[in-house]
């Protein structure tokens, strides 16, 4: 269950003042009760048109005080509310064929709406190069989009994509700082290199892959990068987010930083935990991160100025340690590797707005 924010002493005080003004005006005692807040009693008020004015003003002295809290009824609703959903399969089955020259093996796949409110499903086939379309609701095959190799609308390595619409798509690459925004055709309509941002950050390429959760997000022609450490970029230097303006050819890291699960000194040293991987999802209005050695998810508004922590824990996952191991084979360290107890992505259905 997610808890709504706690309101400052300011708006307490202030709702409290508003209460007992009322009370002295009226010469009545009021008891209002708050859920966790201190309470009085309230006596039986004879004149119901006094007793209108006095719950109005009541209550209007309430909304002014709380109005300046940056979380809205809704966000304190949604917060406080807790739901508990059971899967049930119901016979039903829904399938998407596959032609000869397409393999299973897909980096990206996600869905995609156009104006007229037409679900696709879409994925891409990296044998061919291409971008396929599938009708989401009846599994028909739709058409397909052809990335050229080389030439001038050429693609090197392409490995994910995000579709705004179905003249602009944009395609990222295999750990190269290019994104290529093509239309239906598959004929490029600009280059876009986003190597450092205006500050010197060297930005570091990001995939939109499927098996890590991690679809790019653009709102007002501006797309939101996510981050992650490496060699040259420890943690403690690390965004957990860019920004990459399309119109303004500029590039920025956002004030969040990269939360620091492990010390820089330890990532990358024989540590067998991930603490460096997540998933990310946007509902709309807000991104969530989900870090898989981690029970905490993260709600960070899009301007990442501020973040709220949820946990979010798994009766069957304990807490990951920082753990050096050294293996002398592949498969062994595959083994226990994969033998990890890990949170996996994590998803916002818009359908029933749950994750």
């Amino acid at each position: 269950m997610l808890k709504a924010k706690n309101w400052t002493s300011i708006q307490i005080g202030t709702c409290i003042y508003g209460i007992f003004y009322v009370c002295l005006q009226s010469n009545k005692r009021i008891f209002m009760r708050f859920a966790k807040r201190p309470s009085v009693q309230v006596s039986k008020i004879q004149d119901s048109n006094e007793q209108t004015w006095i719950y109005a003003a009541i209550i209007s002295m309430i909304l002014l005080s709380c109005n300046q809290n940056k979380s809205t009824h809704n966000d304190l609703m949604r917060n406080t509310m807790s739901y508990n959903y059971e899967l049930t399969a119901n016979g039903k089955t829904l399938s998407y064929a596959l032609d000869d020259q397409t393999k299973y093996h897909f980096s990206a796949l996600f869905t995609f709406s156009d104006k007229s409110g037409k679900e696709y499903l879409t994925f891409f086939n990296p044998a061919y190069f291409e971008i396929l379309f599938y009708d989401l609701n009846n599994g028909d095959f739709l058409f397909k989009i052809k990335l050229a190799r080389e030439g001038p609308n050429g693609i090197p390595g392409p490995s994910g994509f995000l579709i705004e619409d179905l003249n602009k798509i944009y395609v990222t690459c295999s750990m190269t700082p290019f994104l290529y925004k093509i239309d239906s055709t598959g004929a490029l309509i600009q280059k876009i290199r986003y190597g450092l941002t205006e500050s010197g950050y060297e930005i570091i390429p990001h995939e939109s892959w499927t098996f890590f959760y991690s679809p790019l997000v653009i709102v007002d022609s501006k797309i939101y990068l996510p981050q992650r450490p490496w060699q040259r970029n420890p943690i403690s230097k690390t965004p957990l987010c860019v920004v990459i303006d399309t119109l303004n050819q500029q590039n920025f890291e956002l004030s969040c930083p990269f939360p620091q699960l492990i010390k820089d000194e330890e990532y990358g040293r024989g540590v067998v935990v991930d603490f460096t991987s997540f998933s990310r999802d946007f509902n709309g209005k807000e991104f969530i991160y989900s870090f898989f050695s981690d029970e905490n998810i993260r709600v960070i508004p899009i301007n990442h100025q501020h973040v709220q922590k949820y946990k979010i824990k798994s009766k069957y996952i304990n807490r990951n340690i920082i753990e050096h191991k050294s293996f002398d084979e592949l498969y062994a360290f595959a083994k226990y590797r994969y033998g990890l107890q890990i949170y996996g992505n994590l998803i916002h259905d818009p359908y029933r707005n749950l994750y």
